[in-house]
Order: C-alpha cells, then sequence, then structure tokens
C-alpha cells in the first residue's frame, strides 16, 4: 500500500471532524482523510495518481495535494516517476534502468526536499531469475562550503542492504554500514512455497549474536484459518491470520504488530482489495480505507477517513 506513513498521517489528521473528503474545506465541520485519484492511458499504463490529504494545522484546517506522474518507453516499460506538490514544485525524481531482457536492474531515487539519494540495483542469474537486490541510501551532507562551491558530498547511511534469491525465493538477507561491516543478517526458511522460519542475527563489536528465532505455520484446521506467529527470543511480537474463501483465496488478512498496531485487510471473491483498516493503539485512532475499481478490475479511486476506536477494538490487543 503505497501513501504516507498511516501513524504520521493519524497524528496529522487528528483533530479532524467526519465529513465526505471531497466537500469543501472552508467550512466549520472541516473533514479529515485522504483521497487518491488514479488515470491510465489508453494502454491500461498508470500514468497519475492525484492524492489529497486533508489534516488541521495551527488550530485551522489545511490540505496537502500531492501528484505522481509515470513514464514509460517505447516498450512500455517504466522509466521515470515524478512527485511534485500541490504547486507543482517537483519532490522527488526516480528513474529506472533495464537490461536485454527487460528486467529491472536499476532504480534511482532523488528526494529533493530531504537531500537523499536512494539506488536499487538488481542482479540476475544466468536464467534470467532474480539472484542479488541491493539497497543503497545515501545522504547529501552539503556543508555551507560545499554550498558555496557547488560541489556535493554523498555519504553512505546505514545501509547497504543485500536479498539473495533462489529459484525465485529470498533465501538470505544482509544489512552492511557504511564501513561495509555486516550489521544484521537474515535467513528464510521455507515449506514448499511457504515461508516455515526466519532467523536474524546482529552483528555487535563484530561477534554475530541471535536476535529473532522463527515464524511458525500454525494451520486451524477446523476452519480456512492460517496463522503465523512471530517470536523473538521467546516472546511473541506479532501475528499474522488469513482468512480465505471456499475457492481458496484470502478474504480476509489480520495482522497484528507487538502490542500497538493491527492491521485488517480485506478482499473481495476476485482478490481485490476492498477496505483497508489500521488500527493504533498508541494514538487511539482507527483509519479505514475504500477502494473503487473500473470494469477493467483497475483501481482507480482510495478514499480514507479516520475514526476513535470503538471499545471493543480498544481491547482488540
Amino acid at each position: 500500500m503505497k501513501k504516507i506513513p498511516i501513524l504520521l498521517c493519524m497524528l496529522l489528521l487528528s483533530q479532524c471532524k467526519q465529513k465526505p473528503l471531497e466537500s469543501k474545506l472552508n467550512d466549520s465541520s472541516f473533514t479529515q482523510g485522504e483521497v487518491i485519484n488514479y488515470q491510465y492511458d489508453k494502454s491500461g499504463r498508470l500514468v497519475k495518481e492525484n492524492w489529497t490529504s486533508c489534516f488541521m494545522a495551527g488550530g485551522k484546517p489545511d490540505s496537502l495535494d500531492i501528484v505522481m506522474t509515470y513514464f514509460y518507453d517505447v516498450k512500455g516499460r517504466k522509466i521515470k516517476v515524478e512527485e511534485h506538490d500541490g504547486s507543482d514544485e517537483l519532490i522527488s525524481t526516480t528513474f529506472f534502468d533495464y537490461d536485454l531482457r527487460d528486467s529491472l536492474l536499476s532504480e534511482y531515487t532523488i528526494d529533493i526536499h530531504r537531500d537523499t539519494t536512494l539506488l536499487v540495483e538488481n542482479s540476475y542469474g544466468e536464467n534470467g531469475s532474480l539472484h542479488l537486490v541491493k539497497h543503497r541510501r545515501l545522504l547529501n551532507s552539503q556543508s555551507v562550503d560545499d554550498i558555496l562551491n557547488g560541489n556535493s558530498n554523498y555519504d553512505t547511511l546505514f545501509t547497504l542492504t543485500e536479498n539473495f534469491y533462489q529459484a525465485g525465493f529470498i533465501i538470505k538477507s544482509t544489512d552492511r554500514d557504511s564501513q561495509n561491516a555486516l550489521v544484521a543478517e537474515r535467513e528464510y526458511e521455507y515449506d514448499g512455497q511457504k515461508l516455515a522460519g526466519m532467523t536474524v542475527y546482529e552483528f555487535p563489536d563484530s561477534k554475530k549474536q541471535l536476535s529473532l528465532t522463527h515464524f511458525y505455520l500454525l494451520p486451524d484446521n477446523s476452519s480456512n484459518v492460517e496463522k503465523v506467529t512471530l517470536n523473538i527470543l521467546g516472546d511473541t511480537v506479532g501475528i499474522k491470520q488469513v482468512e480465505k474463501y471456499g475457492n481458496g483465496k484470502i478474504a480476509k488478512l489480520t495482522e497484528v504488530e507487538g502490542l500497538s498496531n493491527v492491521f485488517i485487510t480485506n478482499f473481495d471473491e476476485q482478490g481485490q482489495i476492498t477496505t483497508e483498516i489500521a488500527i493504533s493503539m498508541v494514538v487511539g485512532e482507527k483509519s479505514i480505507e475504500f477502494f473503487t475499481y473500473d470494469s477493467s478490475g483497475r483501481k482507480i479511486k482510495v478514499v480514507s477517513r479516520h475514526e476513535p476506536l470503538t471499545e471493543k477494538e480498544k481491547n482488540m490487543l
């Protein structure tokens, strides 16, 4: 789900009143929430996303507009994404590069406002299957002298993340710091095509130390329910529950993170998301998103609203 982080939205929108988001912003019953509209070209490719988020700033209603524009080459490959604000000022640009097989080689994002750059590089095996993914985040740490002299000094932040794949499945992932020292390592195990276990190691003082144990698959044989429990050194910190239709497709996905957040996603029998609910125990609110599709099954609109938690929801955890 591509959107402004849920908890940040809740904090910004916590003072807004309920009403359809598309109403005027200058009346006394101010709206909280978001509307996202999607536009496609004649070939069915997504070409534009228009975001409107409403919140209270300094005790007054305000809104934030974001426009995402997508560009494609003659082969139909996405080659660039531009992000603009409501005044058409450029916020970020992402470029995409491909190999001769049309497999994505790199994704390069320049964030104008945050002075950061994100570089994602993919490597493929001889059979064309994804083998390695590198994520590198850079910080433009310009000093006053750099700015005056027109020089940019980019430093690598915490992260170089490498994901290793085998037969299309991720089998290992590592994080390295700016000195190329290992910070974390994750190993994945599978039961057929299902993730059955994950072990995480950390490297304090360059020594390998177990940090996290496993996912455990706990199928409920009495219903179409599948549960996954995340344990850290024996303590349960997360639960994922999947409920399915008779045809095997997912009907409802519930994810619990720690003792503070619950995420519920509902699907129709065609596999399309109908609603997403994010519950924050810390903020005491929930965000509900409603999805609309056209006759071709393309997502054309998402409307969200924010509400206080019910007593039942407060006692979910």
